[in-house]
């Protein structure tokens, strides 16, 4: 018997080329949280 999950939140991200940005949404559709980042300068890498 196959049993359905629920998720209870999505996480939507957009990677760009100079900056990053995330949000997390709750089924409702609300935004529950939400951020951004800077990329490393070019040849400069976290790996």
């Amino acid at each position: 018997m196959e049993e359905q999950l629920t998720k209870p939140y999505v996480i939507g991200l957009d990677l760009g080329g100079t900056n990053s940005v995330f949000g997390i949404v709750d089924t409702r559709g609300e935004i529950t949280d939400m951020g951004q980042g800077h990329h490393c300068p070019p040849g400069r890498y976290v790996l």
